[in-house]
């Protein structure tokens, strides 16, 4: 069973956000070149969309070692971007470039309030016939405030805040999956195992 993956990374203002000691855009980069290398020793072609407000760079699936020196030359020239992201757009030019059934993996903020319907058709437009898994950071500072005891006049309102952030993202996450599509979203450290354990799922099961 040999897929084709396409890795779509968000490079919009919002991967300007700190994740650990990477902003997320590093982080994302990171995963992407480390998936290619976990990827391809199975002869699974692996390939690149990395948008923002349009699509900026765009690497087809390939194999081998091939594959992943694209992938590293390509992320190594990624730099944020001032604009807002637009996932359809992205999902357009992967329509157009795809033309197997495909595992595309979209990593991209989730926090996000304004980006949740543009990625519900995102979705919409990929699958079917693809199988699109969407990835990204939760934030453990968010978590930690809507449930942090108060101490000051403010805490209460801060924490209300906190927890409001939070249901909306779980609702744009249940939004997703009622799409059908598998939706990781995990603090910075454990994103990259969580997308990987999710890869070797859903080739145990040969959902793709």
């Amino acid at each position: 069973q040999h897929l084709d993956i396409l890795i779509a990374l968000d490079a919009g203002r919002f991967s300007r956000v700190r994740a650990g000691r990477l902003d997320r855009l590093g982080l994302y980069a990171n995963i992407a070149a480390r998936f290619a290398q976990i990827a391809t020793p199975n002869d699974d072609r692996v390939g690149l969309v990395v948008f923002a407000d349009r699509p900026l760079a765009v690497c087809s699936p390939e194999r081998g070692l091939r594959a992943i020196a694209r992938l590293h030359s390509t992320l190594a020239r990624l730099d944020v971007q001032a604009a807002e992201s637009d996932p359809v757009s992205a999902a357009l030019r992967i329509r157009a470039l795809l033309k197997h059934r495909s595992l595309v993996i979209v990593l991209t903020d989730l926090d996000d309030a304004a980006a949740g319907e543009p990625l519900a058709r995102a979705v919409r437009l990929l699958s079917p016939p693809h199988l699109v898994v969407v990835a990204g950071v939760q934030s453990p500072e968010i978590h930690e405030l809507s449930r942090q005891q108060a101490r000051g006049w403010r805490d209460p309102w801060v924490a209300l805040a906190a927890l409001e952030h939070e249901r909306r993202g779980e609702a744009r996450r249940l939004q997703l999956r009622r799409l059908g599509t598998p939706v990781i979203a995990a603090p910075e450290d454990a994103l990259q195992e969580a997308v990987f354990a999710e890869y070797e799922r859903l080739r145990r099961t040969r959902r793709v």
